[in-house]
């Protein structure tokens, strides 16, 4: 992480008196997503009133923002939102378009910087952010993808959220958000659902209790993938297979094994 960036003194500063999520990151995040979409929110029975980790599928730019302010409508408590280090830092979107305001938005409404080229070391720091943020009681939201996918189209889940979740033993939540856009129309359609969470009781007992560590993030990382998966309406051609991989680890036969 660069030395400009102490992640402590940014979600400190984003905490009580100072804390500008809800006075303008809400409202503001509202009145854009009002202006270029209709919302329609399903499964809210699925948002929970505790800390957990909501992993979704990524489209575009506003899906987690339509997902954690679906959040915040329903626990009226925030979701703290991944972000790469340049936006704490001034350096903007894409050519450096909206450096200080998008700085100035994501620093005081206690968002999670993540620098992607930063090695081991950043990712075991940037592990310790998110279980900052839970043990502070907030939800923390992720992209599992790592990047974003065209719109009906699902890649393989990274593992490094339900790895955070295991150890943190909080639940996991899968999210699907999917757009539609009608001919003619000035908004679009932004469908968010909420789907069963997996309880800690889940992952810790049982069948699961069995497993070796490894195996346990794959196969939970897989379960998520496969409800978001599900809740989007995808075959297995428009996702990518990671089915041998699983199999293999859990030492299960795969179909095209010879004998």
């Amino acid at each position: 992480m660069s030395e400009r960036l102490n992640y402590n003194e940014v979600y400190e500063r984003a905490q009580g008196k100072k804390d500008l999520y809800r006075s303008f990151g809400v409202p503001a995040v509202r009145a854009v997503l009002s202006s270029r979409y209709i919302r329609v929110v399903e499964g809210t029975e699925n948002i929970l009133d505790q800390p957990a980790i909501y992993m979704a599928n990524h489209v575009h730019f506003f899906d987690s923002f339509l997902m954690a302010l679906a959040h915040y409508d329903e626990t009226d408590t925030p979701m703290r939102l991944i972000a790469k280090k340049e936006y704490f830092e001034g350096d903007g979107m894409g050519n450096g378009r909206f450096g200080a305001p998008l700085q100035f938005a994501i620093s005081r409404t206690g968002q999670i910087p993540v620098d992607r080229d930063g090695g081991k070391t950043e990712l075991t720091l940037f592990n310790k952010r998110i279980i900052h943020v839970l043990d502070n009681g907030d939800s923390v939201g992720i992209h599992p993808e790592g990047t974003r996918v065209s719109n009906g189209k699902l890649h393989k889940f990274q593992k490094g959220a339900a790895s955070v979740a295991i150890q943190a033993s909080v639940p996991m939540v899968p999210v699907a958000v999917s757009y539609h856009h009608a001919k003619n129309a000035r908004r679009s359609i932004a469908r968010v659902q909420f789907g069963t969470p997996i309880t800690p009781e889940e992952y810790t007992q049982g069948f699961y209790a069995a497993l070796p560590r490894g195996a346990k993030v794959e196969l939970t990382t897989r379960h998520i993938e496969d409800r978001v998966a599900q809740m989007l309406g995808l075959d297995e051609s428009q996702r990518t297979d990671s089915l041998a991989r699983l199999k293999s680890m859990l030492h299960l036969p795969n179909k095209n094994d010879t004998k």
